[in-house]
């Protein structure tokens, strides 16, 4: 015994990595102690104390006896935990162990309650028990359970002897918790460093990218005229035919009915009237959203804003970007809200656009929380002569620093995720075409609240500035 306990103090603090650190501890007890099964139990952050490792145990034993909490477990291992113990009683030392050499004479001595304790131990007939504390800074972190289904196998002086081996043991766990804390402050040092290597690689992107986006702005506009060129012939003679057809086919049917059916380019007549009606339908569709498409282009590349004519109904605005967003909504929050003001006068403007920004404000608000029970709040309203829209969230919040720069291009907060810092740049871009403002304002932990200020019609008519 004293070669394998001399042992088993050498080697403890040459482990670096808890696993084996208590792996090789457990075989090393049972070689001194002699007894059948031994394992340690070690408390987590969530007040469980699962067993981290054993040997001689059966898997059974582990699983049922595994899962206990200290807070909600009255057992003989939480006690130790809690240290909520009589020392005056035998089965206990003045360390803290429980111990018992005789477990089926010893339990009709308890009341009911106090049996529970020791249930799973007397189920897989463990006549010798012993729990020893596994204190770190004064603090039961762990503890060491010793089992024998012979008698007498954990005597008093044995218990001591362990209690005495505990004592190393949570010095070597304490420095193996303080070389996983410098570990874990290297790697993250490493993270920042690699960080900042990512955020100025980054900006030489975006650099490039706005280099490559003014390019494409002039190489866009062209390719959009040589495309729409083209396809105004294509719409042109569509209606032609679309004309002609609607012209010639009464003739075609009434010779079709007075002499049967006919071949036109190889197809009977009956079939070939469906088909054409159907293929210069989907021709003309075609060639509308090639047209859409040059507008998107040519939308892109034109320096200034086009003049914004149509009017448009606010609250019909905000009801199809939540529309648009309401899985992600739902995914986000359960707490979602809509407080729209229902005598709010029409502003001149695209709906698409607007559409666009409330789109990008829910968007962000949702990934702005950290719970399902943080909520959303959107509100349309009337004052001072211009139309305010609101979105509110629960979420983390923005620092100080940053509020000022959330219209920048490029600038994001939320880079790790996947961000571009364009969806509230270009959100702006399309509030002040619309002769408005966008506004934030935040509390770091307590929400965000976005802001968007429309001028009404008359206003924007005059020309005047918000």
């Amino acid at each position: 015994m004293d070669r394998n306990l001399t042992y088993l103090l050498s080697i403890m603090n040459q482990y670096s990595e808890m696993k084996p650190l208590l792996v090789r501890f457990v075989q090393e007890v049972k070689k001194i102690t002699g007894c059948e099964a031994v394992g340690i139990r070690v408390l987590t952050e969530e007040g469980t104390i699962p067993y981290e490792t054993y040997t001689g145990f059966k898997r059974d034993f582990c699983r049922r006896a595994g899962p206990l909490s200290i807070d909600s477990d009255r057992c003989s291992c939480s006690n130790v935990f809690r240290e909520e113990y009589d020392r005056k009683l035998p089965c206990y030392t003045q360390e803290g162990s429980f111990y018992v050499n005789y477990m089926s004479r010893y339990l009709p001595g308890l009341s009911e309650a106090e049996r529970k304790t020791c249930d799973f131990c007397d189920i897989f007939h463990y006549e010798s028990v012993a729990l020893i504390p596994i204190r770190v800074q004064d603090r039961v972190s762990g503890l060491i359970h010793l089992a024998d289904r012979k008698e007498d196998r954990v005597p008093l002086d044995l218990v001591e002897l362990i209690e005495s081996i505990a004592l190393h043991l949570g010095t070597a766990i304490q420095r193996v918790w303080i070389l996983e804390d410098l570990k874990a402050a290297e790697r993250n040092l490493e993270e920042k460093v690699r960080e900042k290597t990512e955020q100025l690689q980054q900006r030489w992107q975006q650099l490039i990218q706005a280099n490559k986006l003014s390019s494409l702005g002039v190489l866009v506009a062209g390719v959009a005229h040589e495309i729409n060129n083209p396809n105004q012939i294509i719409l042109a003679n569509i209606d032609l035919l679309e004309e002609a057809w609607r012209g010639v086919s009464p003739f075609l049917d009434e010779y079709c009915e007075q002499n049967g059916d006919f071949l036109i380019a190889g197809v009977n007549y009956s079939d070939f009237r469906e088909e054409l009606s159907a293929n210069l339908a989907r021709s003309l569709a075609a060639a509308r959203r090639i047209d859409g498409i040059v507008g998107d282009l040519k939308e892109f590349s034109r320096k200034e804003p086009d003049r914004v004519e149509s009017d448009v109904d606010i609250n019909l605005v905000i009801q199809g970007g939540v529309t648009l967003m309401s899985n992600y909504i739902k995914t986000a929050t359960g707490n979602f809200r809509l407080e729209l003001s229902a005598d709010i006068p029409p502003v001149r403007g695209s709906f698409q656009k607007l559409e666009q920004v409330l789109v990008n404000l829910l968007e962000n608000a949702c990934q702005a929380l950290t719970s399902r029970k943080q909520g959303i709040l959107v509100r349309s309203s009337l004052r001072q002569n211009q139309v305010e829209i609101s979105v509110q969230d629960e979420g983390r919040g923005i620092a100080a620093v940053d509020l000022a720069r959330l219209g920048d291009p490029f600038f994001t907060t939320k880079r790790d995720s996947g961000g571009t810092g364009l969806g509230l740049s270009v959100s702006s871009t399309i509030v002040r075409e619309h002769g408005g403002r966008l506004e934030f304002s935040s509390q770091k932990g307590e929400g965000t609240t976005a802001t968007l200020f429309l001028p009404l019609d008359d206003q924007l008519q005059q020309g005047e500035e918000y």
